[in-house]
């Protein structure tokens, strides 16, 4: 099922992300290897594309925070993303993305990332 969470921007120098604590959860618990998921992001604004990128294993530190923080203080939860990578793909600090959906169907391969990571960036 797909869910929204904010992109914050932290160096991860990769294409993969770092999940929100709700996604992150389950699959720790299912133990779900990083490399069977593919995660499809589709942002909720016209200005950035929709995407499948990989994830690190981790979740994201800032969501974290927000977890732990108090009821009223909470928000939408938050997708950590390289800001270098995002900048190719029109995503900006902050936006909302509606789509994402960790389908471990989808598996790709470190040779098929490669190869769909360079038509990414010649698009």
């Amino acid at each position: 099922m797909p869910r929204r969470a904010r992109l914050h921007f932290v160096s991860l120098k990769s294409s993969l992300v770092n999940f929100p604590i709700s996604i992150y959860g389950p699959l720790l618990e299912r133990q779900i290897r990083p490399q069977t998921l593919a995660v499809h992001l589709k942002p909720t604004d016209v200005e950035g594309r929709e995407v499948y990128v990989g994830w690190t294993g981790m979740a994201s530190a800032s969501s974290l925070a927000s977890f732990n923080s108090t009821a009223g203080e909470r928000g939408i939860e938050t997708l950590e993303i390289d800001p270098q990578y995002t900048a190719g793909l029109g995503f900006k600090e902050g936006a909302k993305s509606e789509g994402i959906e960790a389908d471990s169907r989808a598996v790709v391969t470190p040779k098929k990332h490669e190869i769909t990571q360079e038509h990414l960036l010649k698009a």
